[in-house]
């Protein structure tokens, strides 16, 4: 799997003017904190993707099994990953930022750890 380089400011990767590609693992976990942190409907090109997190996790007491069920469903689909072996969640209400953490299985069959955060609402 391949895919355009995202930079940590989440546009297009540019080195010398050039788009630059990212590959295997990493590429993957591109992927995956782009589909965790997309909320439905946010895609103007597809409104059919993302997390339903208005209706899903925003909801006041959400319990760690409707957590849990989302962010491995949303990990499973990801392209590049074959299974999740572990996924853990925090919550920092002062900040309200959900950080999501996911030990896979990539289809290359190496084990790697992805980690991302979103904010989820609120100031």
């Amino acid at each position: 799997m391949s895919d355009l380089a995202v930079g940590t400011d989440d546009d297009l990767l540019l080195v010398a003017g050039q788009a630059q590609l990212v590959r295997g693992a990493a590429a993957t976990r591109q992927a995956w904190i782009t589909h965790l942190t997309l909320f439905l409907g946010e895609c103007f090109r597809d409104r059919s993707l993302g997390i339903d997190y208005q209706n899903l996790i925003l909801d006041k007491g959400v319990s760690n099994t409707v957590l849990r069920a989302v962010f491995a469903q949303a990990s499973r689909e990801t392209p590049g990953v074959k299974e999740v072996t572990d996924l853990r969640f925090a919550l920092n209400a002062r900040t309200r930022v959900l950080t999501v953490t996911a030990e896979v299985l990539y289809d290359s069959g190496e084990a790697g750890a992805l980690t991302t955060s979103v904010a989820i609402g609120g100031a």
